[in-house]
């Protein structure tokens, strides 16, 4: 089959998976932080669930990537996302206790 998009540059791994599960993932945990209703919670979850999938699949549809490509781009964004919400969270942590020690000092 031939290519329908031309690309240039490395294939591996593939930088709009990478980016899309960087910024759908982080949109995700926002969501399940901060919004409380279920429903609108699901919905977000859904949409930025299929965005993702969506995303890697047209990479390989349009042969610009492999399966490979696009997995790996998952997983090194996947692993990029948990470690920054791992600090972020170790940080938030971090400064509640701090508020609670000044609190009690008063």
């Amino acid at each position: 089959m031939p290519q329908i998009v031309s690309s240039q540059g490395y294939s591996f791994p593939s930088g709009h998976s990478f980016y899309s599960m960087l910024v759908y993932g982080f949109m995700i945990y926002l969501t399940w932080k901060f919004i409380r209703n279920n429903w609108l919670r699901s919905l977000i979850f859904i949409l930025c669930t299929l965005l993702i999938l969506l995303i890697g699949f047209s990479r390989i549809y349009l042969n610009v990537h492999w399966l490979t490509d696009v997995l790996g781009g998952y997983s090194a964004a996947f692993s990029w996302l948990m470690i920054n919400i791992i600090v972020l969270e170790i940080i938030k942590n971090l400064t509640a206790g701090k508020k609670e020690q000044e609190e009690a000092r008063r």
